[in-house]
C-alpha cells in the first residue's frame, strides 16, 4: 500500500514529494518499462484523484521515460483544465475515429511528458470502449511510449475503467481516509481479480 497525501496544486509547481518518488520505485520493479499501461482508477465516486495521478506521470517523465498521460474519464474530464490545454479533441477522437494518438497529443511543460485529453463528448460512449477499438489502440500506446497511464473513472461506477483495465499491464486502486468503504474497496478488488487483472497496488490518500 502507498500512502500519500494531496494538496490542490498543479503537478508541476515546486518537486514530486518523497511519497510518489517510493511510489515509481515500487512501481517500475512490477513493470516491463517497454511500453508499460498503467490504470489509476478508485471504488468510490465521490474520491478525485485526477491530480494525484498527474504527479505519478511527472515521475515517470522526471526519470526519463517517455510518459503520456492520459484523461480516460471522457464523461467527465478534469485533466485538461489542471495543465491548462483545450479539450476540443482527444482520446474520444482517437478511439471513436480510429485516429493516430500523436495527432491530439499536448505537449507540457515537463520534457518526457505529454497529455491526451479525454476530447469532446460522445453520443454513444460504448463505441469508445469497444475491445476491438481498444486493442487496436493500445498496440500503437505501447509502440510509441515507455509508460502510458489513464486517469479513469471510477470503477464500481461506470463500465468503461472495467473495460480499459483489460488492455492495461495493471491497476492502482486509490482509496481516501473517512470517505472510502471497506466494502468498496473488497468490491473492486474482487471484480478486478475476477477479470484476472493485475492490481499493482493500493494508493492510500489522507487528509
Amino acid at each position: 500500500m502507498y500512502k500519500t497525501s494531496l494538496k490542490s496544486r498543479s503537478p508541476f509547481t515546486g518537486p514530486v514529494t518523497e511519497s510518489f518518488r517510493m511510489m515509481y520505485a515500487n512501481l517500475q520493479r512490477k513493470l516491463t518499462m517497454n511500453g508499460s499501461l498503467v490504470m489509476v482508477t478508485s471504488p468510490s465516486d465521490r474520491l478525485s484523484y485526477s491530480l494525484l495521478t498527474a504527479n505519478l506521470a511527472v515521475c515517470f517523465a522526471e526519470h526519463g521515460k517517455n510518459t503520456l498521460l492520459v484523461d480516460a474519464n471522457i464523461r467527465k474530464p478534469s485533466l485538461h483544465q489542471m495543465l491548462g490545454v483545450s479539450n476540443t479533441e482527444g482520446l474520444s477522437n482517437v478511439v471513436a475515429k480510429r485516429q493516430n494518438t500523436g495527432l491530439y497529443t499536448r505537449s507540457t511543460e515537463l520534457e518526457n511528458l505529454s497529455l491526451l485529453p479525454a476530447g469532446p463528448a460522445v453520443v454513444n460512449v460504448a463505441e469508445v470502449w469497444s475491445p476491438e477499438r481498444l486493442n487496436r489502440w493500445t498496440e500503437e500506446l505501447r509502440s510509441n511510449y515507455d509508460v502510458v497511464i489513464f486517469d479513469a473513472p471510477p470503477l464500481l461506477k461506470l463500465s468503461d475503467p472495467q473495460l480499459l483495465a483489460d488492455h492495461c499491464d495493471g491497476v492502482l486502486l486509490v482509496v481516501k481516509e473517512k470517505q472510502t468503504k471497506r466494502e468498496q474497496l473488497y468490491a473492486a478488488k474482487n471484480m478486478l481479480q475476477q477479470a484476472d487483472n493485475d492490481i499493482l497496488g493500493v494508493i492510500y490518500q489522507t487528509g
